[in-house]
């Protein structure tokens, strides 16, 4: 298991949100954490290395967290409020492991994207809250859409070129194309937020789009330079590990390491931009709804509410049920 890459990936995450969790959940989420009924349940679903179970245990240290992974935790003494759990979210029995309907607050990150049927785990999330509990998921977009610095959305370069600045393509944007289809098995797009809302267990589906820079500081973004460093070292440290995956559609080994070196280089010549989503959900409980009026006059790229502490990044928006 690549525990320094995850472990990469939690100081990413935690510079994009400005802290463990989105700002515009802190009111929400503390009236759940700090409630003076018994002590409040957090799940991490997906958790691998245990950064952020371990994160929020020493957070919230009257809280319980749990940490869920396919692969054994290597923590060897994690915070005394902090437990890991090794099986298959899809397939253990969730009764057995005291999983089923215990948790107040269930985080679940960069897991939907890689799932053949992201149902099936939004199923599981649904299973394992509260009544009146509060999910948050983090994953990339669902089509892990390239823009350029102008943000123009870049197309696959099925050519497989480096592409020069200018370039409305992309070799990297191909080849996240190309590791979707042989990972998953099928070319199939979802729309997380529809998912949400087809599986009728949740109320109050908000989501937030975000622009990450890759190998440069973006424009107007706090710590752009280095989420800029990370998203890029994050690359050289993923891509590797697609070989197999990659080679397994025909390409050879040396056709995969001459894909590679040109990728680095477009990286190195290419200013973009990768969306990353999050979204935030409750089962069955109410969020206030927006004054009277709010939603109809948005306009696209518009939001409800600012991200707060840095708007650049995008807006919090109410799914169109909520309209």
């Amino acid at each position: 298991m690549p525990w320094q890459r995850l472990k990469l990936q939690q100081r990413m995450w935690r510079l994009i949100l400005q802290g463990l969790y989105p700002a515009a959940l802190e009111e929400y989420l503390c009236g759940i954490l700090n409630s003076d009924s018994a002590p409040p349940a957090i799940l991490d679903l997906g958790c691998g290395g245990g950064a952020w179970a371990m994160d929020m245990a020493l957070a919230f240290p009257h809280a319980q967290v749990t940490g869920f992974d396919l692969f054994p935790n290597p923590v060897i003494a994690p915070p005394h409020n902090c437990r890991f759990v090794q099986g298959n979210a899809l397939e253990c029995n969730l009764d057995d492991l005291h999983l089923r309907g215990q948790f107040d607050f269930v985080h679940c990150r960069s897991v939907l994207w890689h799932q053949k049927d992201p149902n099936q785990m939004v199923a599981v999330i649904a299973s394992c809250l509260k009544l009146g509990g509060l999910a948050l998921i983090i994953d990339g977009s669902e089509s892990n859409r390239i823009y350029d610095r102008d943000r123009n959305l870049l197309s696959p370069d099925e050519n497989m070129q480096v592409q020069p600045s200018d370039s409305t393509y992309s070799r990297y944007a191909n080849w996240i194309k190309t590791y979707s289809r042989v990972a998953r098995g099928h070319s199939l797009s979802y729309d997380y937020v529809e998912l949400l809302r087809q599986s009728r267990k949740f109320s109050g589906i908000n989501f937030q789009e975000i622009l990450c820079p890759m190998n440069w500081e973006g424009e107007n973004i706090l710590n752009g330079l280095e989420i800029g460093d990370i998203m890029y070292e994050n690359l050289h440290k993923i891509f590797p590990a697609t070989k197999h995956a990659i080679m397994s559609t025909g390409v050879s080994a040396q056709s995969f390491e001459d894909s590679k070196q040109k990728l680095y280089k477009e990286m190195e010549a290419l200013k973009i931009y990768l969306w990353k989503s999050a979204w935030r959900q409750n089962l069955n409980a109410y969020i206030p709804e927006p004054e009277p009026g709010a939603l109809k006059n948005l306009k696209p790229g518009q939001g409800l509410q600012d991200w707060p502490q840095n708007p650049s990044f995008g807006h919090w928006w109410n799914s169109p049920e909520e309209e």
